[in-house]
């Protein structure tokens, strides 16, 4: 039988913040700039420039 852990740390998607390029800024404020960036409508505005 095989045991699987159910541990969220193992389902892990994306990138951690601290792995980000240098050149994006400071890695702990890149989910305040996301945050700010979707409530200010700029994700918005990138998507409907790019189906242009």
């Amino acid at each position: 039988m095989r045991q699987c852990s159910l541990w969220p740390a193992d389902y892990r998607a994306g990138t951690p913040w601290m792995d980000l390029p240098e050149h994006f800024g400071s890695w702990k404020g890149a989910p305040n700039r996301l945050r700010k960036w979707t409530a200010d409508g700029t994700w918005e505005k990138v998507s409907t420039a790019r189906k242009r």
